[in-house]
């Protein structure tokens, strides 16, 4: 589905949000929450909805939430003069405003398109833990001659940050504890790690 509003151009099927001719870089999760908020937009959509439509079967806090929309309102309304496109209402939660047009295709690409990488963003991004280390190829390693470089030559090269977290001598530490006690500790790990991730727009997978 193809959306249109302001100046934007939302695709749901490539997941991807255009600013007149340019592509806008927006991270995952700030895009689920965009399109979650434009596909209810005849209604106010409660914050525990957005957490559990867009954060499902994970544990984070509302500031996660909170932190998203700030990303999200920057992409959009970059500067204080531009017509709103979010709505907060106080302790409730969060509402699309903005008109919207519904278009039956894509708009053409322009030549030499480029991706907007928003301030918010962080400057090395995260990628999910799931991905195969072996996408994320040095570009040293690929010589001017190889089959990759010619058959892509237009392919756009990014930097790929991994982290990799785990408890330390787990299996002793569930022996000495409680059932009920190490998934607590577990559980607290995990939305910690979560938390300090999520500050730089990383997934938890």
């Amino acid at each position: 589905m193809l959306y249109r509003f302001h100046q934007y151009t939302l695709d749901s099927a490539s997941r991807e949000v255009r600013h007149g001719t340019h592509r806008l870089a927006l991270e995952p999760k700030v895009f689920q929450v965009l399109l979650y908020l434009l596909e209810h937009r005849d209604r106010m959509v409660p914050k525990a909805e957005l957490l559990e439509q867009c954060w499902p079967e994970t544990f984070v806090s509302e500031s996660a939430l909170t932190r998203c929309l700030a990303r999200l309102r920057k992409a959009l309304q970059p500067m204080s003069t531009a017509p709103p496109v979010i709505k907060t209402l106080h302790r409730q939660g969060y509402r699309f405003v903005a008109e919207v047009t519904v278009l039956s295709q894509a708009p053409p690409p322009a030549p030499g398109d480029t991706a907007l990488l928003q301030a918010a963003a962080p400057a090395v991004p995260l990628v999910s833990p799931a991905t195969p280390p072996a996408l994320a190829v040095p570009s040293a390693s690929l010589s001017s001659g190889s089959p990759a470089r010619r058959s892509t030559p237009t392919a756009e090269r990014r930097q790929l940050t991994v982290m990799f977290c785990d408890v330390v001598d787990s299996t002793t530490l569930a022996g000495q504890l409680d059932p009920e006690d190490f998934r607590a500790v577990m559980m607290q790990y995990h939305a910690t790690c979560t938390e300090v991730i999520q500050r730089y727009g990383g997934h938890v997978a």
